[in-house]
Order: structure tokens, then sequence, then C-alpha cells
């Protein structure tokens, strides 16, 4: 049987037309969806790509932004400024230290000066960016404030540029962080200003010229200051400083308003109240400052002396130069009747013929006498205390070996010290009732102040002499600098054994201190900033605020006035050599 061959194929089915018509429309569908992924997906897939590209691209230009931004604000101002701070004040506090810790730094790597680069590269990273139109915005201010720091030197005035260059990056929502720095940008100066200074260390908010300025003309345990000048208020006013910081200032009306030549004169007690003279040296009255405003009497004042219970003692010129008589007068207390008595040589021991010079110090009445010693002319340093009677009699301290020497002292808590001399002479100690034999001094030059068992001259050169009842010591010093600034007014005074020197400086360089052993003096850097003249009104000025300064210590205490165009104000060092602004009771 044959069944034929076994590979042969089955033979397909034919299609029919309906299995046609499928086939042909499943190709057109497959047509249409690569057209789809062709036009619409792959577009789409694309701009995904894009963006993804894009938003990594702006966010590393916002970093890097945000980066220039930092590093540019560290080098420029330190720390992020504050809410509301100005960038040109902080620059301008940074720029009274930096004078000083800059200045071994080479030109092109000194603050503010490299701070250019990172100004650069905010203006680069803007550029980048394409954040703002040319001419316009922090794209500009930068573009501008960069070549400005290259140049600039550390004292130079970049106020406006900053403000500027700060001001935009706020309307870009740009806020500093912290940024560290290979150099870091100095510290800001700590330094007091017209818009610091409180109500309570003003004396006057009138404009005075500290010239007029009187203070008693010797150094008691307290610092009066009388502050008038008629053309700038009638009305004076007098303000004392203590030792435990309860000054007070007051305003002396009734018949001091207006009056001419107004002086402090004296030595007053702690806790009293000095004289006023009027007119020369009290020819046109001397007045006490408490009170009712007393007039007392009206004298030529050679001397005076006002104790805490209200007595007063008052001492004229010489009646005649032969003999050399003067008048004592005397008030027991205010409205008391004044009493006169005229010293005589009779009065001294042993055989005077001449009275010459005198002075009263604090309860003493200090003399000189002059004797004859065959061809000799002897002068002897006699003393009587006060108050004296209708008997007066004087006691010998020392002798002199000259005989025309002015006697001027000063006062501490426990110890009184009379000076003797022009240009040498010697001090004695009065202690514990006793007078201390006569004490040699180098030199009568510089400061007179005062501590306990001591009595110390400061010299403008640093240089101190330190004289006790066993002798005195010279210590050397060198006079203080306050480089690089010129100096306008400058003055000094011993403040707890060290030397306090104050300056007003030119060049922008405000007022400055330095407060050191004198040696010191000179040491670079180390004087520090004081007051800013050049701040008022929350803005960095061109012209100074500070038209004046005194400066007056106490061994343990010191005050500088400050006349501004805002009136005086008091600054005072206490016995730790840190400023701070006076408290004043009006």
């Amino acid at each position: 049987m044959d069944f034929g061959d076994a590979t042969d194929p089955i033979p397909p089915d034919i299609p029919s037309q309906d299995a046609v018509e499928m086939l042909q429309a499943d190709a057109r569908a497959k047509k249409r969806r690569a057209m789809l992924v062709m036009f619409v997906a792959l577009p789409v897939l694309i701009a995904a790509i894009g963006g993804g590209w894009w938003y990594s691209s702006s966010a590393a230009a916002s970093e890097q932004l945000q980066t220039a931004w930092d590093q540019a604000s560290a080098c420029l101002v330190g720390a992020p400024l504050e809410k509301g701070e100005r960038a040109s004040l902080r620059m301008r506090a940074i720029q009274l230290t930096a004078v000083n810790s800059e200045r071994d730094v080479e030109a092109d790597g000194r603050w503010p000066s490299r701070c250019a680069d990172p100004v650069a590269s905010v203006h680069e990273a803007l550029r980048k960016q394409g954040g703002n139109e040319p001419g316009k915005g922090l794209l500009a201010a930068s573009e501008r404030f960069a070549p400005k720091l290259r140049k600039a030197g550390v004292m130079n005035d970049l106020s406006a540029e900053a403000d500027t260059f700060f001001e935009a990056a706020a309307e870009r929502k740009l806020v500093a962080q912290p940024f560290s720095l290979s150099v870091p940008t100095p510290q800001p100066a700590k330094a007091f200003n017209i818009d610091t200074l409180p109500a309570g260390a003003q004396i006057s908010s009138l404009q005075h010229t500290l010239d007029s300025v009187s203070s008693t003309p010797m150094v008691g345990t307290e610092i009066h200051a009388l502050v008038y000048d008629k053309k700038v208020e009638k009305t004076p006013v007098l303000c004392t400083f203590r030792r435990d910081g309860a000054n007070r200032c007051r305003k002396l009306g009734g018949p001091l308003a207006g009056k001419s030549g107004l002086r402090l004169g004296g030595t007053v007690d702690e806790g009293a109240s000095p004289l006023v003279l009027a007119g020369r040296k009290g020819d046109a009255g001397i007045f006490r400052s408490d009170g009712a405003l007393e007039k007392i009497t009206e004298l030529t004042t050679q001397s005076a002396y006002v104790a805490k219970n209200g007595y007063v003692a008052i001492t004229g010129y010489a009646l005649d130069r032969k003999r050399g008589k003067f008048k004592l007068l005397q008030q027991a207390a205010p409205g008391a009747k004044l009493t006169t008595t005229t010293l005589r040589p009779k009065h001294a021991p042993g055989k005077a013929y001449q009275l010459h010079r005198w002075g009263l110090l604090w309860g003493k009445l200090i003399v000189q006498a002059l004797y004859k010693d065959g061809d000799q002319t002897v002068a002897k340093l006699l003393y009587a205390n006060l108050p004296i009677t209708d008997k007066p009699k004087l006691h010998e301290i020392a002798k002199l070996n000259w005989t025309n020497a002015k006697v001027f002292g000063c006062r501490a808590a426990n110890t009184m010290v009379v000076g003797v001399g022009v240009h040498s002479g010697f001090f004695t100690f009065f202690e514990n009732d006793k007078w201390s034999s006569p004490v040699k001094i180098p030199g009568i030059s510089g400061a007179l102040s005062c501590h306990s068992g001591e009595a110390v001259l400061t010299s403008g050169y640093g240089g101190q002499d330190r004289c006790t009842p066993a002798g005195c010591k010279v210590h050397d010093g060198v006079a203080p600098k306050f480089e690089p600034f010129k100096i306008r007014d400058r003055f000094w005074t011993d403040l707890k054994g060290k030397v306090l020197a104050v300056a007003s400086t030119d060049e922008r360089g405000g007022m400055r201190y330095r407060w050191s052993t004198g040696v010191n003096l000179a040491v670079r850097g180390g004087d520090q900033v004081l007051f800013d003249d050049l701040i008022k009104d929350g803005k960095v000025q061109e012209e100074s605020t500070l038209l004046g300064m005194l400066l007056a210590g106490r061994g343990t205490f010191a005050v500088v006035l400050a006349t501004t165009p805002k009136g005086v104000y008091a600054l005072r060092f206490d016995a730790d050599g840190s400023p701070k602004p006076a408290t004043i009771q009006h």
C-alpha cells in the first residue's frame, strides 16, 4: 500500500477578505504609534532632560552667587550684619582697628583691598546668571566697587560704595551666612560716638568751647569744672566728678547769670562746693556755688579755701611790697559775718622781715617768709591752721634755698602734699598731723596727682616722678604715639600708677587713648579708640564731630570732656583704665 511521502508540507489555508482588512488596520495603528513617539513623546523626553539640566545649572549658579556673596560680606564686614545695620558703619569701626592690625601686611593684601577679589566674584557669578541688567543693581554695584577696593588704603572712605553694594544685595534677597576666611577680617572697634553717648553723660546740650572751662587750680580728691561762655549760654554749669562715681552738674543762675570772667578758685574739701570768682580774680565778686549763691565779697583774690562745713577763707595780694603784709578774710558759714585779719612779718617765728608768697591749701595757710642771715637772705616755709584767731601765729615747716617759689599742692584721702618751687623744688607731706622733712623734686613739670602717701608728677614725655616722704624715684618714659595720625590735641595724667594719654587726631583717626607704664607709650598698636568723631545721625560723616577736648585726673579716676555739635559730654576712666560715659545727676 502506497501511503505517499510523510515529509510533505500541509498546504496553507487561503485567507478570507475580513482577515486581510484586520491586518491592514493593525499596520496602520503601528504606524500611528510610531509617529506619536516621534512627534510627541520624544520632545517631552528631550524637554524633561533639558529641564533637569537647566535646573541643575541654575542651582549651581545660585550656589556660586551665594558663596561669592558670603565671602565678600565676611571680608568686608566680618560677621553678617545685624538687621538694620549699615555696612558703612561696620566698615568704619573695622577701619579704626585695622589701621594698626594691618600695618605689617603687604599693601595689596591689606583690608579692605583684599576684598576686591570676593566682590569681583559676586560680579562674575551674576554675569553668568544674567540676573541684572547692565548698569543696574548688584551687577553694576559690584563692578564699580571691586576696582575701588583694589586701590583702597585702610583709612579710605568707601561708605557710599559699601552701602550701595549691600543694599543691592538685599534687593536680591541675598542674606549673608558666616564664612571662614583664610585671613580673618579685623574686629570692629568698640568706640563711643555722638549717636551712642547717653543723655546721662551730657553736661550741656549747647556747643561750648572748652577754652572757657575753668577748674579749681589745686588738685583735690574731686574734679570741679565750670562750663561757661555767656555768648553761648548765660547760665554757668558747675560739674563735680567724684571718686565713687556720684557725679553731679547744676546750673548757677541768679547773680551769676551773664557775669563776665567767671572762674573757679581755691582749694575745696571733699563734699564742699568751690567758690566762683567774677571779673578779674574776684574783683567783681566772690560767690558761693551752693545754696543761694551768696556773694561773700569783692576782692582780687590770691588764694581761697572752702571747708565741708561751709567755712571760707580768702587771701588777697600783698598790701605793700616791702613788708608783704596781706589780708585774710574768713566767714564761718553762709550768711555769717565776714572777718578780716592782716598777716604781717611779726606773726612769723624769729625775725622775718618780709612775707613773700602764700596760699590756702585744705585747712592750712602756707606762707614763705624771708630772713636776714648776715649778708644772705634765708627763706622759710611756714604754716598756720585755719581758722585763724585774732592773734595769728605762723609755724616753721622747713627752710628754703630760694626766695621766689610758687606754692602748690594736691590732696589724697589721708595725705596733703605741699610743693614749693618753679623749675625745681621740694615736697613736704602732711600726714597724721605732722610735716615730713623736705623731699627734693627732680623737676617741677607735668600733671600733679596724689595718692595716699605719694605725689606724682607726670610729664608729656611719659616719664613720672613718684615721690614719698622717703624721696622721689624717676620713672623714665617715652612720648605717647598715635601713629599714623597727626595729633591735634594731647593730654596726659597719672591713673593708678600708669600714664593715661588721650589725643584727638586728624586723618580719620578719632579720639584715641593709651594707658600703660611710660616706657610702653610708643608700642605699636598700643593705642585704642575712645570716640569716633565721624559718626553722626547713623552715617559716616566727612567732618569731625569732636570740636574740643580736655582731660583731668585725680590718681584713681580721670574725666575727659568733649564738646560736639550736640553739646558737651563727659567720659570717665576708672582705676582699671576702662572708659565709659559718665553718669551725671543734674
